[in-house]
């Protein structure tokens, strides 16, 4: 029957999936599946994350970085960066909430429609900073709001949402082992995590439909 066909993910997000020069998780996920999860369909991840990427940016590139590499799953996890003050909006963060979920949802929508790839969006996982944004709100408590914001996009478009704040998990290790210096980045076993999370999601996607 020859090879099977490899089974395309596309990673849509900014700096946590774009990592570093030695780590990122979308290519530690794609050797440990690969190695130690395959049960007959390879998995390919396509990383596509760049660093201080906001949705307000990343939607209006979907036809070089998504559709062009013919997803069966596109895993997006945005945020961080639509939450900042870059001084180019006054006392407005580069995203408003309403204007990210509207970012995500032409996202999950334009997925759909020219891929028919499925989705997954992802909430960012529990920083560790004590900024104080220009609205007042401390650093980790509008991280969380737009958690909400992703969670009801999912919602609304029928999409798997999974919240890292919560599900970030590993063996003996606490959330704060997560991130690195900065509070918010990952740290080695931050990657680690995230790689061991996503294969676990993918194992059970292709357990549903492997071809």
């Amino acid at each position: 029957m020859g090879n099977p066909s490899v089974y395309n993910v596309v990673v849509w997000g900014d700096s946590i999936a774009a990592g570093n020069s030695e780590h990122n998780w979308p290519a530690i996920a794609e050797h440990l599946f690969n190695t130690g999860m395959n049960t007959g369909r390879p998995v390919r991840m396509i990383n596509q994350s760049f660093h201080g990427k906001p949705a307000a940016q990343a939607r209006l590139e979907f036809p070089e970085r998504v559709a062009k590499h013919n997803p069966d799953l596109v895993i997006i996890q945005l945020g961080f960066n639509d939450m900042r003050y870059d001084g180019a909006r006054g006392h407005q963060p580069i995203s408003t909430l309403a204007e990210f979920a509207s970012h995500l949802t032409e996202m999950v929508q334009l997925c759909r429609t020219q891929t028919k790839a499925k989705v997954i969006l992802l909430g960012n996982h529990r920083s560790r900073s004590a900024l104080i944004l220009p609205t007042g709100l401390p650093y980790d408590q509008a991280r969380a709001q737009y958690n909400q914001v992703v969670r009801a996009v999912a919602q609304e478009q029928q999409t798997p949402f999974y919240d890292l704040a919560n599900e970030l998990t590993m063996p003996h290790a606490d959330w704060m082992d997560f991130v690195c210096h900065d509070g918010v980045h990952l740290s080695p076993l931050g990657y680690i995590a995230y790689a061991h999370f996503v294969v676990n999601r993918l194992r059970e996607i292709l357990a549903v439909s492997p071809s």
